[in-house]
């Protein structure tokens, strides 16, 4: 079968707006977004998605080819598409940071810093790094990479190409999420901190009873082994916690791209 200029151009001008979603969406969503992954890999990736997911009955192809202003305005729509979805992955990992934040603080760990190459910030404590190494296990473990192809596939179902359509229920339902990663965070720091706040009543008490011991040298360290047991106590519990979190965020996804195709 042979194809004729124009609709040669056609295709390739839709496989391009294919591979635009994507690729905005790959440069910082979890796994795929990471500075451990060289930029040529992902660029690759990203273009061989685009084309088999250009090739699948998901993406209505065009039927004309818009002029320039059309085709500038469809290509931040689809921009922006990635960038929304990438925006809201990045949150998956909030309550193993906000739980690491909690623990370090008690126990002392903040005064170990560490790069942390993974997601390109300055630096992190060894607890959060530990914590967020096994979120990202965790997340492999119930094939959360599958879940971000699946969704950024289940986009082109919804949302045709330039098709966005931006509501103020985006906001909220961004907002209400945050807000959940956040209360999940603290809940799961909530029982090893007040372990650790036990103990310090404790030493407290011992002080003000004994005041010629020097208890702040044992204060320390047993601060640092109660909150490691506490953790490897209740791992198991966080492993549950967790993984019903990132069930949630895929129903999130869900009713996101619903938004966007112009649901309510």
């Amino acid at each position: 079968m042979t194809l004729d200029y124009p609709t040669m151009l056609l295709h390739m001008l839709g496989w391009i707006f294919v591979v635009v979603r994507i690729s905005f969406f790959m440069l910082e969503s979890p796994f795929f977004g990471s500075s451990v992954m060289p930029f040529t890999l992902k660029v690759f990736f990203s273009a061989i998605l685009a084309y088999f997911i250009y090739r699948s009955p998901s993406v209505t192809a065009l039927t004309q080819i818009p002029d320039t202003w059309t085709t500038i305005l469809m290509f931040l729509n689809e921009a922006l598409i990635g960038l929304i979805l990438t925006y809201f992955s990045q949150l998956i990992y909030i309550p193993m940071r906000v739980m690491g934040m909690q623990l370090e603080q008690a126990t002392g760990f903040q005064s170990g810093e560490m790069i942390n190459p993974d997601d390109d910030e300055d630096s992190s404590t060894v607890l959060q790094q530990f914590l967020y190494i096994f979120g990202v296990l965790v997340f492999f473990s119930l094939n959360g990479h599958h879940l971000v192809i699946k969704v950024m596939t289940a986009t082109f179902d919804c949302i045709p190409i330039g098709g966005l359509i931006l509501k103020g229920a985006l906001i909220k339902v961004i907002i209400n999420y945050f807000s959940s990663a956040f209360n999940q965070g603290v809940s799961l720091a909530a029982p090893m901190m007040g372990c650790i706040l036990i103990n310090s009543m404790a030493f407290g008490i011992l002080a003000k009873s004994v005041p010629q011991m020097n208890l702040l040298i044992m204060d320390l360290p047993l601060r640092v082994i109660v909150g490691i047991l506490g953790l490897l106590i209740s791992m198991r519990v966080i492993v549950a916690v967790f993984e019903r979190f990132i069930m949630y965020t895929g129903k999130n996804y869900e009713y996101l791209v619903y938004l966007m195709s112009g649901g309510s």
